[in-house]
Formats: C-alpha cells, structure tokens, sequence
C-alpha cells in the first residue's frame, strides 16, 4: 500500500496490508488529499486498485473506488497519475472524489 500526498515534494508512504485487508499510515506532516494505491496479485503481473482520500480517518480502496478516483483524475490512466501527477492535480481530484463516488452510486442505482 502507498499513500501519495498533495504537497509538491509529493511525498509517499507504505505499508503492509493486514490479513483482513486493512491498513493504516501516519500522515503527521502530510498534506491532504491523499491519493492511496495498493498492488496486488501475480507479481509477474501485479494488479493495482487506487483511491483518494480528504484527510486522516477511513478511507476504502476497491474496485469501484479506483472507478471513481479514475473519473476525479479526469479519466486519466492512474498509474501514470500516481507516478508523475502535480500536486495541484492530486489536490484536484482528490476534491472530486465525493462527487464521483456520488455519480458512481447514482448510476448503478444507489
């Protein structure tokens, strides 16, 4: 799991994922929005599931939230995002996540 910030240096943590799948970071010193990636799988061919998140608390990465954080980047592939993104465009999508989770739900009948 890694933790992208939006401050310009970009500065990133990582951790272990829990048996249960959960996680935590320290983000003392970090500016929000925070952009969450978690690799998983075959690692010949790993798979990789992204999220966003407005600060310190709970923050869920799935499938569908890599849908919606795909939408707040601008449909923009993620990884590159996540590799080279701005850190005006990691706090700028990262302030859409909301509203994409919302569209998200809203279209698949929520």
């Amino acid at each position: 799991m890694t933790l992208r910030d939006s401050s310009p240096a970009g500065n990133r943590r990582t951790t272990a994922t829990a048996s249960d799948g959960s996680f935590a970071f320290d983000v003392s010193g970090l500016t929000a929005p925070f952009m969450l990636k978690v690799v998983y799988g075959n690692p010949a061919a790993p798979s990789a599931l992204y999220s966003f998140s407005t600060g310190a608390g709970t923050a869920n990465i799935t499938p569908l939230t890599s849908i919606a954080a795909r939408a707040a980047a601008g449909g923009t592939d993620l990884a590159a995002f996540f590799g080279s993104a701005s850190a005006a465009d990691v706090a700028t999508a990262g302030s859409r996540m909301a509203a994409s989770v919302a569209a998200l739900q809203s279209s698949l009948g929520r």
